[in-house]
């Protein structure tokens, strides 16, 4: 079982609807992987919210999913957390599988 140890908090830089879409700063992403490895933790995934939608992953998450990593999905109604999921991209990238995830 995979744990996460720590969170970082990464801007979204989805222009021009940031509500709509979310885009994680590639720089970002390679500071946070490099803070995980200078403190001996793996960067495993990363979450984003579906305002006023499921969390079933979206055609946009999917072209734009990476490979062994999971996608932790939010979903708000009226602004208010409704379900939450993880997901993680198929070997041939065609699709998600939900991922097992346990809160402890």
């Amino acid at each position: 079982m995979r744990r996460v140890h720590r969170a970082y908090a990464a801007q979204n830089v989805a222009a021009p609807s940031k509500r709509r879409r979310y885009n994680i700063d590639p720089l970002e992403l390679v500071r946070a992987d490099e803070d995980a490895q200078r403190s001996n933790l793996d960067l495993i995934g990363v979450y984003h919210s579906h305002p006023d939608a499921s969390v079933e992953p979206s055609q946009l998450d999917l072209e734009h999913a990476w490979p062994n990593f999971t996608y932790l999905v939010l979903s708000l109604q009226n602004g208010e957390p409704r379900d939450f999921a993880a997901w993680i991209l198929t070997q041939d990238g065609t699709a998600f599988d939900r991922d097992e995830m346990r809160i402890v």
